[in-house]
């Protein structure tokens, strides 16, 4: 009898330290808004045991629709990405002078039901939507597409099984879906939930779907007149029936008036619950950020504190000591395959054309195909973005097997860029400074795709090879850029005068550092570049 009472004790001893050590394995981390200082609009994040994800919307950029991952929603890591090309067609690849700037793949869903993952989203170049399905969130993944446009669609599995979309702008509509989920339901639910006024400057959008502690809530953005972006949210306790609600959270914590709105919201293992939600920020794009969000007796949501989004609060970290990748990345280009899988902080512009870009001797290589092309019109452009207020990035450019007319360089990429790098003019090498040849205060859409480049300086230097850089400073929404180059290790150079960045709604994506190459004169050159950094 003793025995089995100290064995009893011990097995409460122990379960006692597991417990313990368990919580002892949990730490508290500050997550400071924006949780990533860069562009990832419209955000959609679950939690699979404890673990964090997110998808976010990557329009004309491939490899698309990246998945982040935490541990504990403040520090995050590229996990993967969905798809590699989403369609493989003509202005996908910058074919006859087209391209699907501005389109792509938006507003992904992301959720996580029966031991698989799904992402639900449309592309508005082919007008179609795509579901992905994988075991794991970091792939690979089967796509596949359904009958319908689900614009800003939000996926949801209720508890019997059935599975449902929410979507639309201004008019909010609820779609059950197939069983094999490849289209809408003959004979099932399909019913608007909500109208909003045409007299508002944006209707409810950005729809997700959850159900917590048996109501169905869904949560939408909205920018009523007068107000900046809003979150807003709808209950009901039958999908069929009424749907109750409003506006939630119309706060920019001291942000030159951005609202905080759009995105999914989660819990923790802890059952802590957030908002993982996206913020304007200029040029630099639309920023996720977190929100507290607690529930009131009758199930509706509270977002924020005291209706307010915080600059910073404390959450738990679940895996204390993990070691994140960081969101922009150093690459030597020291890979063993001529055309590796790039490292994750990369994505090109477009699809890529193979044939003309490859990874020799250390220095990622990139050929020029078509003639009189400028920044945003060249193929093969290798982008990564950048992250935090005052980021810089530079890299070795070699100009040695360049011909005469063509341009390569660093460039700040977006509708209105502007870059840094080499020309050749006449059998020698300049070191040239250029831009969208916008006038001020004339900003025409895609104006940019139709007119060349305007090279406003240029150095004539000794040999074919220079490192230039880029410095940002996003800081109070100045989004300016200047241009640096030096040889050797000798001190840096400023060239011209800074630029103005903008955001601009013809590529709707914040600015990006992008390795270009493009001719105007002959196809066919080639720029190395080597060394690419970020501070």
């Amino acid at each position: 009898m003793k025995r089995l009472k100290l064995f009893a004790c011990t097995a409460i001893l122990l379960n006692f330290v597991s417990e313990g050590a368990f919580c002892m394995s949990k730490s508290v981390k500050t997550a400071v808004n924006p949780v990533i200082y860069s562009d990832m609009p419209d955000p959609d994040v679950i939690r699979v045991n404890d673990t964090f994800y997110m998808v976010s919307t990557t329009m004309h950029f491939m490899p698309g629709a990246i998945i982040m991952r935490s541990y504990n929603l403040a520090d995050w890591e590229v996990a993967g990405h969905v798809y590699n090309k989403l369609e493989d067609y003509g202005p996908a690849r910058m074919e006859k002078g087209k391209n699907i700037y501005g389109s792509g793949m938006w507003a992904p869903s992301l959720k996580y039901y029966n031991g698989k993952f799904y992402i639900l989203h449309i592309a508005n170049d082919t007008h179609c939507s795509y579901l992905y399905t994988a075991d794991n969130a970091e792939g690979p993944w089967t796509q596949k597409k359904i009958a319908g446009f689900y614009y800003d669609p939000g996926l949801f599995f209720d508890d019997d099984g059935r599975a449902y979309v929410v979507h639309g702008n201004r008019e909010i509509h609820i779609t059950e879906l197939s069983e094999n989920l490849d289209g809408p339901k003959a004979g099932g639910l399909d019913k608007v939930v909500l109208r909003d006024s045409d007299e508002i400057p944006l209707g409810y959008e950005g729809s997700h779907l959850y159900k917590v502690n048996g109501k169905y809530l869904l949560t939408l953005i909205h920018w009523p007149k007068g107000k900046m972006r809003t979150e807003a949210v709808f209950m009901t306790e039958d999908l069929k029936g009424e749907w109750k609600g409003g506006d939630v959270l119309c706060h920019d914590m001291g942000e030159f008036g951005a609202g905080v709105a759009q995105g999914g919201i989660l819990d923790t293992p802890d059952g802590d619950w957030y908002g993982v939600l996206f913020q304007d920020h200029g040029a630099q794009g639309r920023m996720p950020c977190l929100v507290p969000v607690t529930f009131r007796e009758d199930g509706y949501p509270v977002f924020g504190i005291n209706g307010k989004a915080p600059k910073s609060l404390e959450v738990k970290d679940f895996n204390p000591g993990y070691k994140y990748e960081p969101l922009a990345q150093n690459d030597d280009f020291d890979y063993s395959e001529s055309h590796p899988k790039l490292k994750s902080a990369w994505e090109w512009n477009h699809i890529p054309n193979d044939e003309n870009w490859w990874i020799e001797d250390k220095a990622l290589c990139i050929r020029t195909e078509y003639r009189k092309q400028n920044l945003v019109t060249a193929r093969n452009t290798l982008t990564q973005r950048v992250v935090g207020p005052k980021p810089e990035t530079s890299v070795t450019v070699d100009a040695s097997e360049l011909k005469d007319g063509d341009v390569m360089g660093l460039g700040a990429f977006e509708s209105c860029y502007g870059f840094v790098g080499l020309t050749k003019k006449n059998g020698k090498t300049y070191v040239v400074r250029g831009e969208t040849n916008y006038p001020d205060g004339k900003i025409e859409p895609n104006r940019n795709n139709r007119n060349p480049d305007k090279i406003t300086d240029e150095i004539e230097i000794d040999g074919n090879l220079c490192e230039v850089k880029l410095d940002f400073n996003f800081v109070n929404l100045k989004d300016e850029v200047t241009f640096w180059w030096r040889q050797g290790e000798g001190e840096w150079k400023q060239i011209g005068k800074s630029h103005k960045l903008r955001f601009m709604l013809d590529h709707f994506c914040g600015v990006r550092a992008a390795l270009f190459v493009y001719s105007q004169e002959e196809s066919g050159g080639t720029g190395r570049f080597r060394s690419f950094r970020v501070q």
